[in-house]
């Protein structure tokens, strides 16, 4: 079965958010004496993906 139109975009835009937020968690878990500006910068990554990934799901939802 192929893909609807636009799927391709959309999954890559899925993976790309899901891929960031979870290497920024993952550094997060992983190194807590990060030095303060390296911890925002972590933090900020995943809430600007997280925000992302939101939109790309308002955008499908006006589609269906």
């Amino acid at each position: 079965m192929s893909k609807p139109d636009g799927f391709s975009r959309f999954e890559h835009e899925w993976r790309t958010s899901v891929t960031a937020i979870s290497a920024a968690a993952e550094i997060l878990r992983d190194h807590g004496q990060l030095a303060t500006f390296e911890h925002d910068r972590f933090v900020q990554a995943i809430l600007d993906e997280s925000r992302k990934l939101t939109r790309t799901f308002e955008n499908i939802a006006e589609l269906c």
